[in-house]
Order: C-alpha cells, then sequence, then structure tokens
C-alpha cells in the first residue's frame, strides 16, 4: 500500500480550496454533502502512517499506531458479519478501499462490491485493487447507499464502516440493505449516534453546525432504541446495537494527542483539520462539547431465512 507519510503536502491554493468547499456546506443541499465533506482534503487529511483509513480505529488490545487501530475496526466489522469465503459483500461507504482489500486478504470472501458517492475516493481506490491485481475480486464503483444499482437478494452481507450517518437517510440504507441481501444475510453498521445521557450539552447553534459540517442530517440523530426500532422496521431481526465508544472515542482523542505534532502531520494536514483533532481536548470548545454528546455503535440485523 501507499506509504501516507509520503503524500506530499497540500499548497496554499490547495488549503483555500479546501476552506471554500467547507464553507459551502452551510449552503449545500444534505444529499450532496458527503461528498462535498471527503473531496475537501481526504487524501492527504488523515492520521495514518501506512495506509489510507478513514476510520477513527478500534483500540480495545492496544494498537501502537493509527493504521493499526483502524484496522482492528475493519477487523471488528468483519468478525461481526460473520464474513466467510462463500459471501458476497457490499461495503457502504469504502473511503480509499483499505478495509476490502483488508477482507479480501485475510477473510477471503467470494466477491466484494463497494459503492461510494465520493468521486475521488473511489478513482484512488480503484486504482490501488488494481496495483494489487484484485480487481476480479473486488468491484468498487460510484452508487448511493440510498439507491443502490443491485437486483433484490445480490449480496450475503453488507457492511458499512463510519458512513451511514451521512446517509440521506440512514433509514433508507436499512430499506436498501434489506432488499439487496439474500435470505440469511447480514447488516452490520459501524456508526455514531447521540449518547443518551448527552443530548442535551449542545445548544441549538452547535448542534446545527454540526448537522452541518460533519455532515449528518437531522433525520439521522436518534437514540439506539429507535435505531433497533428502525432496523427491525426495515425487516432485520436478532438486531442488537452495541457501544464500543471507550475503545474508540477516548483512546483516539489520547492518540492523536501526540499525532498532530508529528512532523508528517504538520506538513501534510490542513491546519484547520489539525485545530479541529486538537480541540477535541480542550474543554470549552466546540469540539471538545460535540464529541462528548457522541455514541459510537456496532449494529446488526439478520434478513429472515424466509
Amino acid at each position: 500500500m501507499n506509504n501516507a507519510a509520503a503524500l506530499k503536502a497540500p499548497s496554499k491554493l490547495t488549503q483555500i480550496k479546501e476552506s471554500l468547499l467547507t464553507l459551502s456546506l452551510l449552503v449545500v443541499p444534505s444529499k450532496y454533502r458527503a461528498s462535498v465533506y471527503y473531496n475537501t482534503g481526504s487524501d492527504h487529511n488523515f492520521f495514518t502512517e501506512k495506509s489510507h483509513y478513514l476510520n477513527m480505529g478500534y483500540w480495545k488490545d492496544d494498537p501502537q499506531t493509527m493504521d493499526e487501530a483502524c484496522q482492528a475496526m475493519a477487523k471488528l466489522a468483519a468478525e461481526a458479519a460473520q464474513v466467510g469465503p462463500e459471501d458476497r459483500i457490499l461495503d457502504a461507504g469504502f473511503g480509499f478501499g483499505d478495509q476490502d482489500i483488508f477482507w479480501m486478504q485475510h477473510f477471503a470472501p467470494q466477491h466484494i462490491t463497494g459503492i461510494n458517492v465520493t468521486a475521488s475516493q473511489v478513482k484512488m481506490a480503484r486504482e490501488r485493487v488494481a496495483d494489487l491485481h484484485l480487481e476480479e475480486r473486488i468491484d468498487l464503483r460510484s452508487g448511493s447507499a440510498t439507491e443502490m444499482p443491485f437486483e433484490q437478494a445480490s449480496f450475503d452481507k453488507v457492511i458499512s464502516v463510519e458512513s451511514a450517518f451521512h446517509f440521506v437517510t440512514r433509514e433508507k440504507f436499512f430499506h436498501e440493505a434489506y432488499r439487496v441481501l439474500r435470505p440469511g444475510g447480514r447488516l452490520v453498521v459501524i456508526d455514531t449516534i447521540p449518547l443518551a445521557t448527552q443530548t442535551r450539552e449542545v445548544n441549538r447553534l452547535e448542534r446545527a453546525l454540526y448537522y452541518t459540517f460533519l455532515p449528518t442530517p437531522k433525520e439521522n440523530v436518534y437514540l439506539s432504541d429507535t435505531y433497533i426500532q428502525k432496523l427491525e422496521k426495515a425487516g432485520f431481526q436478532n438486531v442488537s446495537v452495541t457501544s464500543i465508544r471507550e475503545h474508540v472515542l477516548p483512546p483516539v482523542i489520547h492518540y492523536l494527542s501526540k499525532r498532530l505534532q508529528d512532523p508528517d502531520i504538520i506538513a501534510r494536514v490542513s491546519p484547520s483539520v489539525r485545530k479541529t483533532w486538537l480541540n477535541l481536548q480542550k474543554p470549552g470548545t466546540f469540539a471538545y462539547r460535540i464529541v462528548n454528546t457522541l455514541d459510537y455503535i456496532v449494529a446488526v440485523g439478520d434478513k429472515p431465512q424466509g
């Protein structure tokens, strides 16, 4: 895989463009915000060293790097989905393709199809798959998770890692996932939702800014009980929603308190992005207040056999 540290630092012009794109989120319709958001420098605004993962990592077993933690998150998703050699997988929101490459190399499913709305990510991910000569087993393409271009009962597993909170709406994604799953198939969603004990800690203006700049549609902001109800309404059974917040948010913030000072990060990551992540550690800042209202979950649901 490409070495993240070797990437060229963004130019001043690129940084200005990113700032303008970020401001445009105030007026861009919600269904386009995720694409705009991830086009604002996602090819250099990340904190790994040897990979291009964009998730926050799973830190339960004390990984030493962001790369290891992000890979552990991919492993957690595959294990929750019970990925096996006969499975045809749909990955909704594949980023730069790291998790799909990892799943193929370590779990060896029959085939992986991915959909993603961000053109720059699709392009790079496809190139990386081609470099590894995995095109026949990993097909990554542009597409919406709420309007999937697939026939019903096309996949054994649908997985979404840290993407579903962007979908307009997540509930539409649940119904689409159910449609394209074969009887007996499984949906796994690694996601963020509000903490039940913290839902009133952020004022209306802050929450509106959060919806705009994350970006998360207001329709996707609900607690775990509602999450379960929406999965069940879509047709899923054996539904569970499990919080893994303690193994994600506090440890990644602690890790980044040091990582953000590394020369490759200072050179590559835009100052505004670094500042936002640094503020996650500072009580009283908007970023700190927001992150302390978030839960981080693994949701699982099965499509009935018949």
